[in-house]
């Protein structure tokens, strides 16, 4: 609650500020108030509109704006955003990895879940995996057999990379 005080606050004082609407509507879902998380995705997708018209180019905004569509429930125009951002940034793994944490908490397309974590865990040397055990949004996927192979594959690949440097820094 504390945290979408301050959100909410930030968005009011900054209202082209992104990630204080997207922050919000996730305190707002952590609370379990589902009117905040449709009014903060709908400043969201609002602003991220704005700013892409502004600037076709902002592979964020096309991010921010594609997750606040799934928190609104429309998938396929969410896609749609999310696709014109890998357009701009096609190696940006922090966009596909938020928008498979927005899928989790808002939608049941498990396959499209899946095939963008997929993809990032394969890719990621370090931040993303790194964290996945303590990130709260893939909780309701944890204990899902497809999501404890691609989780541990990750890990595995990671320790061989960091043996490998270790390896390199000895020699």
């Amino acid at each position: 609650a504390e945290a979408a005080r301050h959100f909410r606050k930030c968005a009011e004082l900054i209202e082209s500020d992104l990630y204080s609407w997207e922050m919000l509507a996730m305190a707002c879902r952590a609370m379990g108030d589902a009117d905040g998380v449709r009014e903060a995705a709908e400043s969201l997708h609002k602003h991220a509109a704005e700013a892409v018209e502004r600037d076709s180019s902002n592979c964020s905004a096309f991010g921010r704006g594609g997750n606040a569509l799934v928190m609104l429930g429309d998938i396929d125009r969410a896609k749609d955003w999310i696709d014109r951002a890998l357009l701009i940034d096609p190696d940006n793994l922090d966009i596909r990895y938020n928008f498979a944490c927005t899928l989790i908490n808002h939608s049941g397309d498990l396959e499209l879940i899946f095939e963008i974590l997929d993809y990032v865990f394969a890719r990621s040397v370090g931040s993303i995996v790194r964290r996945a055990d303590l990130d709260p949004d893939l909780d309701r996927i944890r204990d899902h057999p497809h999501f404890q192979e691609i989780y541990a594959a990750a890990l595995e690949r990671l320790a061989k990379l960091d043996a490998e440097a270790a390896e390199r820094l000895k020699g």
